[in-house]
């Protein structure tokens, strides 16, 4: 489950297993491979979840919820969350997103989301809010963390990164370019260690 206050989510506390962001870039490679896809290319969210299976809906798609129901799917604003994985009945994985959020928040929350799924993670508990009675995916702050790293992986991939600084592009065409936030290129600079390697570069 992502709440829109989690726009990346890494917890200073969780520790990574040895060789995950590494194979995390790989993962990210892989995906834009089996997709026939340059290591540069965006990756929509919604061609990596026809691959992989995943269905992508709104609240008002899956549920029939009318817009006032929406403020207690997580106890708050209909604007306070971004997406959520669910299981049906029918043994489908379904994500449900914030249709109201930016493209570009939407990316970054499906990516999460599926990143759960790529990785396999187990919900640590299976809960539920007063609007549905499917069950929704709850993860620990590791398999959180995981995502949200694996997440900003497949948006912005460390190849991606150094070819639009070798093209000489800005955080903000970036951004567009990768349909991410300006946060989140922000992000994927610092922790891929690109803005130390093109420092050398000038």
């Amino acid at each position: 489950m992502k709440k829109r206050s989690d726009h990346i989510i890494l917890d200073s506390k969780a520790t990574f297993y040895r060789g995950f962001k590494k194979d995390a870039e790989r993962i990210a490679h892989q995906y834009r491979e089996l997709l026939e896809l340059k290591k540069i290319d965006p990756l929509p969210a919604s061609l990596l979840a026809n691959y992989i299976g995943v269905d992508l809906k709104t609240p008002l798609d899956i549920l029939g919820l009318r817009e006032i129901s929406l403020n207690d799917l997580y106890g708050k604003g209909s604007d306070s969350w971004s997406g959520v994985t669910l299981d049906t009945k029918f043994n489908e994985v379904v994500v449900i997103f914030n249709p109201k959020e930016s493209k570009a928040r939407r990316e970054s929350t499906l990516m999460h989301e599926m990143s759960h799924i790529i990785l396999n993670h187990k919900p640590s508990v299976i809960g539920s809010s007063k609007a549905v009675s499917i069950p929704l995916r709850n993860y620990d702050p590791v398999q959180e963390s995981e995502a949200s790293w694996l997440g900003s992986c497949l948006q912005l991939p460390r190849d991606m990164l150094l070819w639009c600084y070798k093209n000489k592009m800005n955080h903000n065409e970036i951004a567009k370019y990768s349909n991410a936030s300006v946060k989140m290129v922000q992000f994927r600079i610092n922790v891929s260690g690109v803005a130390r390697q093109v420092s050398h570069w000038y």
